[in-house]
């Protein structure tokens, strides 16, 4: 976890959190234009659209929001949910934001009666971290589909049934 776990917030998004959510994704060196607008985009959903089913928690560390998590019921399913997006700073990358975050969202899943999460992400080596992340919190690979996003992008799904 996060050297000086007391310095470590967890807390549901709010809509002033949206420029920093923002700049958060803007300075992901890993996703591409298309990923930072798809990102954007839903951070706005969560925080400005009740009825869109995204949901949002940030971890504020070291004074500063820190990152977040996107996820939502998947539609058409009685209790599974998608993971969309966890995201931290750079500058705090690789302390246990990124795990908290999934742990916060799962509780939620959980005391809304979710049975299983999926995740889906990239098979590029620059998204290595986010799979060991998934990896390390219990999640198995359910799929791949390759050169799914592009030739040699192949599409990696995580499954944790709760």
């Amino acid at each position: 976890m996060i050297e000086d776990a007391g310095s470590l917030g967890i807390r549901r998004a709010r809509t002033e959190d949206e420029a920093r959510l923002g700049e958060i994704v803007e300075a992901a060196p890993n996703f591409n234009d298309a990923e930072k607008g798809v990102a954007k985009e839903l951070i706005g959903l969560a925080l400005n659209d009740a009825k869109s089913g995204y949901r949002i928690v940030v971890a504020d560390a070291e004074g500063a929001t820190a990152g977040y998590c996107c996820f939502g019921a998947t539609p058409m399913t009685k209790s599974t949910y998608d993971v969309y997006w966890i995201v931290v700073a750079q500058d705090l990358a690789g302390k246990g934001i990124g795990s908290a975050l999934l742990l916060a969202a799962e509780g939620i899943i959980r005391n809304e009666g979710g049975k299983r999460i999926r995740i889906e992400t990239s098979e590029k080596e620059s998204y290595g971290g986010a799979r060991k992340l998934y990896a390390k919190c219990g999640y198995s690979v359910a799929g791949t589909i390759e050169d799914f996003y592009s030739d040699g992008d192949h599409l990696r799904t995580y499954l944790k049934v709760l």
